[in-house]
């Protein structure tokens, strides 16, 4: 698993060296919080060709530290993350975290009940998302 992380790390580097091919560069900053490491690069591959920095982070407790340290613009996760409920409590409870907004890339769960998580339908509707943002990135601290 390190070696993968260790990969992730390099690829959105080097990506992100590199420029943009479907967008201009942004000052949106999305911290992906994935258990997954080959779901985390996908997602770090398509966040990146938009323009965005990305971070990730492999579970919740990560993904604070991260955040207080690199202050995103969102949090992008997984609906199936197995410690989704542990996230949103640790950001809801955290300070200047709490205002951050987590959001999942899902489908078929429009109707999710937990309204501290916004579900976005694809990669556009997560850019609408973020350019609808009223604040500027990265939160302050």
């Amino acid at each position: 698993m390190e070696i993968i992380s260790e990969q992730i790390k390099t690829s959105s580097v080097r990506m992100g060296a590199e420029g943009t091919r479907l967008g201009q560069k942004t000052d949106s900053t999305i911290l992906v919080v994935e258990d997954i490491a080959e779901i985390a690069l996908h997602m770090k591959r398509r966040l990146v060709e938009r323009g965005h920095r990305v971070i990730w982070a492999q579970d919740p407790a990560d993904a604070i530290h991260i955040a207080e340290q690199n202050p995103p613009s969102i949090i992008l996760t997984d609906l199936d993350l197995p410690k989704l409920p542990l996230l949103l409590e640790l950001v809801s409870n955290h300070g200047h975290l709490s205002k951050l907004t987590v959001a999942a890339i899902d489908l078929n769960h429009h109707e999710l009940v937990d309204d501290r998580v916004k579900i976005l339908r694809d990669f556009d509707a997560l850019e609408q998302f973020i350019q609808s943002l009223d604040r500027p990135d990265p939160v302050s601290v």
